[in-house]
């Protein structure tokens, strides 16, 4: 469900992909799933919410594709503007 939510995403799908990806960090919850939600939350300007699904992923002890995936999302949330 994570990868697909994540094509999905990355071919400008974001509402399905986040539909997807919300069902994904329920029935796996890994560190990766939580990053690539965060980063789908970024996309739809739910900022706060991509926050807590980094903080998720964080407390779930990532590997390192996972660590290196929360970093740049973590990158894209901090150069994401606020409103």
């Amino acid at each position: 469900m994570d990868t697909l939510g994540y094509c999905l995403m990355k071919s400008g799908q974001v509402p399905e992909a986040l539909s997807l990806m919300r069902r994904s960090t329920r029935s796996q919850p890994t560190a990766m799933a939580y990053a690539h939600l965060a980063e789908a939350l970024i996309l739809s300007g739910r900022n706060d919410e991509a926050l807590g699904s980094l903080e998720r992923a964080k407390a779930l002890r990532p590997d390192a594709e996972a660590q290196e995936q929360i970093d740049v999302v973590t990158k894209s949330l901090d150069a994401a503007p606020r409103g």
